[in-house]
């Protein structure tokens, strides 16, 4: 949980929270355990859930793990980084185990979708959003962290991480996102018009 003056970002893991809290001007709060959901924020600080903008910041469900496995390995790992597709392999065995169900890293991002937010915010619209509301003055520059790293899956990997997210995946399919408004629908793929035409009246 990361707060302003005026918003309140939940720390939605591997989804570019501390960056956009940057150009929120929003701090961690003190005693606050990282990454905590919404039904934990409103237990403990009621108060900031009421009175803040909350902003839920998402990521696609595969850019996501494979930020996670990649952040999993720099605290574990040695030598050359594996590739993507071993280190999601493994993550996924570890998945299937439980051997890693308290790193919320690899919880479903509807772990923190489940309560009433005002802002649902694709880390790909991260750019266009500071430009509207950000209050630092500084330019929003995302980019790749590993330039040299493009994400490379097999299909089969693709979908096994899919279909461990379903819940997520399902989730995106028909959630508007930061900049629906008005008869306009964004999902995280973008804008959709199929939707925009079936939401008006006959």
């Amino acid at each position: 949980m990361l707060v302003s003056d005026t918003h309140l970002i939940l720390s939605n893991p591997r989804c570019g929270a501390g960056f956009l809290a940057r150009y929120l001007g929003a701090q961690s709060v003190e005693g606050a355990a990282r990454h905590l959901t919404p039904r934990e924020i409103r237990k403990t600080w009621k108060a900031l859930w009421e009175e803040r903008v909350k902003i839920v910041p998402v990521r696609d469900p595969v850019e996501r793990f494979v930020s996670a496995v990649r952040a999993r390995w720099r605290e574990n790992g040695q030598g050359e980084m594996p590739t993507d597709n071993d280190l999601a392999e493994q993550a996924l065995a570890d998945m299937q185990n439980d051997f890693i169900p308290d790193d919320r890293r690899f919880w479903p991002q509807s772990s923190w979708l489940k309560a009433k937010v005002d802002i649902i915010l694709p880390l790909h619209a991260f750019q266009p959003f500071v430009a509207v509301n950000g209050d630092t003055g500084r330019k929003a520059v995302l980019g790749n962290e590993y330039p040299a790293r493009a994400i490379a899956l097999t299909e089969d990997t693709r979908a096994r991480i899919l279909s461990a997210y379903a819940e997520d995946v399902a989730l995106f399919a028909k959630l508007p996102v930061w900049p629906s408004g008005g008869e306009q629908i964004h999902l995280m793929t973008g804008r959709c018009i199929a939707c925009e035409k079936s939401n008006k009246p006959n």
